[in-house]
């Protein structure tokens, strides 16, 4: 039976699931000693977490630059929000990246606004429930 360490990243554990196609993976030491396990539950719960519902969120498509994620970090703080999570992934198309944003904002309009004046391409708006 395939094992993963206690210090595995989430993603490393997802990507097993994905290639094993079993619903629970044991958890080892370094002495091969069993500390517990991880079910696909527990793994789509971490990924809930990080991008649940909890904070308004939005995506940014754009050209894979240098300086761009910073422009877009300092134009949401000026605007009044706080990044509570980023996550960047490469399209493969053009040199394009898909930016997803979770903002914690008193205005989370006045943040959309600011990133649109600054030509960002701004997608996906979801509002926090």
């Amino acid at each position: 039976i395939e094992t993963i360490s206690e210090d595995m990243r989430i993603e490393e554990a997802a990507a097993k699931f994905i290639t094993s196609k079993v619903r629970f993976i044991p958890i080892t030491d370094r002495q091969d000693q069993l500390l517990g396990i991880v079910t696909q539950q527990a793994v789509f719960k971490r990924y809930q977490a990080l991008f649940g519902h909890e904070y308004n969120s939005l995506v940014i498509y754009s050209y894979d630059s240098r300086g761009v994620l910073a422009k877009i970090c300092e134009t949401i703080a000026r605007a009044g929000g706080d990044i509570r999570n980023m996550l960047v992934s490469h399209t493969d198309v053009m040199n394009l990246v898909e930016i997803f944003l979770r903002i914690d904002a008193e205005d989370f309009e006045k943040v959309v606004k600011a990133l649109t004046r600054q030509k960002f391409d701004v997608r996906d708006i979801t509002f926090e429930e």
